[in-house]
C-alpha cells in the first residue's frame, strides 16, 4: 500500500538534531533565528506604534554578508492587515493588537510557528486570524491571515501583504500574470504604476538596493477573497501599491478596499499567505533566487512510502 508521510510527521520527539533555528523570549515577545535572517517579534518603547504586545514582526536581520536591519523607525515593519471604518481618524492595524484572546506557540527544530486570533483593532466586526511559520534553513518565513466578516461593516479601507521599511532600497520590481517582470527606481515607479498598477495577485513583488545588492521580497502563495457562500467578497481598487512613507520610507501593500466606502456583508472573508523572501540579486539574472523559490514554494515535493 502506500501512505502519504508527512515530514513533520512526529518531528517533536526527534531528539539531539541538528538544526539552526532557534527561539529566545517570552509570550508575545519572541526572537526566532536561523542562518538566513533574525526576526524579532517583540514590542519596543521606541515608539508608541511598536509598543503593543500584538506579536507582529518588529524587524528582520538579514544575516551573512550583507548583516542589514530591515526596519521602521516609528512603526513595526509587518504593518497589515489593516482597517478603517468611514468617520474614523486613523486606520488601525494588526500591530495595534493587545495581547490576542487566542495565541498559540508551536516549537520544534525544523519549524516554529505562533497562531493568534481576535477582534481586529477598533472593527470588533473582523475577526482576524494570523499565522508565522518559521522554517530551519530557509530564507523566507511564511504568514497566513484571515479577516472574516463576523457582523455587516462599512469599511473605507482594508489592506494585507504590507511591509513598511526605511529608505533602505533603491528599486521594485514584480512579476506580472502574464510573466513580464517589471524593473524600475523608486523615482521612475510613479508613471508607470499610475498608468499600470501591480495586479493584487501578481505572482511577487520585491524592493531590492542596487549598489549593496540585497532584496526582500513578497511570494504570493494565496490571495482569497471568497465569502460563505463561495462568491467574491467586496473590494474597490484593488491592487498592489508601492508608496512613500515618511521620511523616505517605502512599503508596499495590497489593497482591498482603497479609501472609498463598502458595505461589507457578514459572511465575507479575505485571506493572504505569502512568503518573505531575503535574497541576493543575482548579476546575471537579477531574479533568479525569487523566481527559483516561487517554483519549488508552489510545487512542493510530495514524499510517497509504499509499504
Amino acid at each position: 500500500m502506500k501512505e502519504k508521510y508527512s515530514c513533520s510527521k512526529n518531528i517533536e520527539k526527534i531528539k539531539n538534531v541538528v538544526t539552526d533555528l532557534k527561539l529566545s523570549g517570552e509570550g508575545l515577545d519572541l526572537i526566532i533565528n536561523n542562518n538566513f535572517y533574525r526576526a524579532n517579534l517583540s514590542k519596543s518603547n521606541q515608539s508608541e506604534a511598536k509598543n503593543y504586545d500584538s506579536g507582529q514582526l518588529c524587524d528582520l536581520l538579514i544575516k551573512g554578508k550583507f548583516n542589514q536591519l530591515l526596519f521602521r523607525t516609528e512603526n513595526r515593519m509587518h504593518w497589515a492587515p489593516n482597517f478603517q471604518k468611514p468617520g474614523m481618524e486613523y486606520y488601525n492595524t494588526i500591530a495595534g493588537w493587545q495581547n490576542p484572546k487566542r495565541y498559540i506557540v508551536n516549537k520544534g527544530p525544523y519549524l516554529i510557528s505562533t497562531q493568534r486570533q481576535d477582534s481586529a483593532p477598533d472593527v470588533p466586526e473582523i475577526l482576524l486570524t494570523t499565522d508565522y511559520f518559521f522554517y530551519a534553513g530557509l530564507p523566507y518565513f511564511k504568514f497566513y491571515s484571515s479577516m472574516d466578516i463576523i457582523e455587516d461593516v462599512n469599511l473605507s479601507l482594508l489592506r494585507n501583504d504590507e511591509m513598511t521599511m526605511d529608505s533602505l532600497f533603491t528599486h521594485v520590481a514584480y512579476q506580472s500574470n502574464s510573466g513580464q517582470i517589471i524593473d524600475l527606481s523608486f523615482a521612475e515607479r510613479y508613471k508607470e504604476f499610475e498608468e499600470n498598477p501591480i495586479e493584487s495577485n501578481a505572482p511577487w513583488v520585491c524592493f531590492y538596493n542596487i549598489d549593496i545588492g540585497y532584496a526582500f521580497g513578497s511570494i504570493r502563495i494565496k490571495y482569497d477573497n471568497t465569502n460563505d457562500t463561495g462568491l467574491p467578497s467586496p473590494t474597490y481598487h484593488s491592487h498592489t501599491k508601492i508608496s512613500d512613507g515618511a521620511e523616505r520610507g517605502k512599503y508596499w501593500n495590497r489593497c482591498l478596499i482603497d479609501n472609498y466606502p463598502v458595505f461589507v456583508p457578514k459572511g465575507s472573508s479575505y485571506r493572504e499567505e505569502n512568503a518573505y523572501l531575503i535574497f541576493e540579486i543575482n548579476k546575471e539574472d537579477k531574479f533568479k533566487e525569487i523566481i527559483e523559490q516561487l517554483n519549488i514554494i508552489k510545487n512542493p515535493v510530495e514524499v510517497t512510502l509504499i509499504q
